[in-house]
């Protein structure tokens, strides 16, 4: 999980603690983390969430399902609720609607998803496809998120996702 982003004073940045008290607004255990595009990432939020939860005391555990197919949500969503059981709150990542089909299942299984755009680059259109299917009702709000060129990005080294097996 990485390190959130540090003010001043050594704590994490006050845009993101009022991100993560957002996050709150209701109760969850599992979080999907969901692009509004394919030029969108939402990776890297995901992982910064975790690592808020983690500085506010929270067990947390951090995966990524951008390469979940149809075949495997089943044992995701197993995986993800085995974790729940054991008292840690799961953040996952998963790719857009369009690129990936796995994603309507896997963020409709989670008890509340987080929508990710890129000002400027985000049509209207796909982003509020990704809400109405998978339900309006589940979503906690949306976050604007910079632009990454996929095609370059490397995630740093303390970025890597935890892997949902079992203990």
């Amino acid at each position: 999980v990485p390190t959130p982003p540090r003010g001043r004073n050594g704590t994490p940045r006050v845009d993101w603690q009022r991100l993560w008290l957002g996050t709150q607004s209701r109760p969850w255990s599992s979080l999907a983390v969901v692009p509004g595009d394919e030029q969108t990432s939402a990776y890297e939020l995901a992982g910064l969430l975790a690592a808020l939860g983690v500085h506010h005391g929270e067990p947390m555990v951090f995966a990524s399902a951008r390469d979940t197919d149809l075949d495997g949500v089943a044992e995701f969503v197993e995986q993800t609720r085995w974790h729940r059981e054991h008292g840690e709150r799961v953040i996952f990542a998963t790719r857009a609607l369009s690129e990936n089909l796995a994603t309507l299942p896997l963020a409709q299984a989670a008890d509340a998803a987080l929508l990710c755009v890129t000002l400027g680059r985000t049509s209207l259109a796909p982003a509020t496809d990704a809400v109405e299917r998978i339900g309006r009702e589940r979503f906690l709000g949306s976050v604007i998120v910079p632009a990454i060129d996929r095609s370059t990005f490397t995630p740093p080294r303390n970025l890597e996702p935890r892997r949902l097996w079992r203990a």
